[in-house]
């Protein structure tokens, strides 16, 4: 006689409230078990490129999470199997870009609410007499268009010296800056170099550190 059979069990592990395994009825789902562990932490769990992994299996399974836990797309709701084990990566920081002439070009940590002006001094200012912060140049990502932008020109000196804060816009987690150099004013010019940098952040959207100035 069967007295009990043997619980099914599925695990998830990374950036998640309570990582563990997890026992499991028949007909349970990916949600289910999500919110067993108590669901993902905010900020901090990149739901995006989650995967699953199956018993007996090599293969990783993607999962976006984020859209299959706001209900918009449960195609990815699989039902799941003993032995299942969902991965939640951590989530990389947003981040912006500014490039060109400024004293420390690079990447850095994009929060909600900041500015030009923000960004600019984390890169530590302009370079004087070098940088033409007339004609900054901004690429900003077009949602759902990989390699598309929309480029946006500030006249940033118009907020320096008349407090025009309409040139002092708040960035996208994304944006590209590029503040060209006084000797080169060339609008177009320094649109074709911000092009080419809006590429490669977008190929490698990574650490920039190692960019040079143009």
């Amino acid at each position: 006689n069967i007295v009990r059979f043997r619980p099914r069990k599925a695990s998830v592990v990374g950036i998640i409230q309570r990582p563990g395994e997890y026992d499991f009825r028949p007909g349970d789902r990916i949600r289910s078990l999500i919110a067993q562990a108590g669901g993902p932490v905010p900020r901090s769990s990149d739901l995006k490129h989650a995967t699953l992994s199956r018993k007996g299996s090599r293969e990783l399974i993607p999962l976006d999470l984020e859209t299959l836990l706001e209900g918009h797309d449960t195609s990815q709701d699989y039902e799941l199997q003993d032995g299942d084990v969902i991965t939640i990566l951590e989530a990389e920081p947003p981040r912006v870009n500014v490039l060109g002439y400024v004293a420390r070009p690079g990447q850095f940590v994009w929060t909600k609410g900041m500015m030009l002006s923000d960004a600019i001094a984390l890169a530590n200012g302009p370079i004087q007499d070098r940088s033409k912060l007339s004609e900054v140049v901004i690429q900003r990502p077009v949602e759902g268009r990989p390699f598309e932008y929309r480029r946006i020109v500030v006249n940033f000196v118009r907020f320096q010296e008349k407090n025009d804060y309409s040139q002092n816009i708040e960035l996208m987690s994304g944006d590209l800056v590029y503040v060209p150099s006084t000797r080169n004013p060339d609008l177009g010019r320094a649109n074709a170099i911000a092009n080419i940098a809006f590429t490669i952040s977008s190929l490698l959207s990574r650490n920039f550190g190692f960019l040079p100035r143009f």
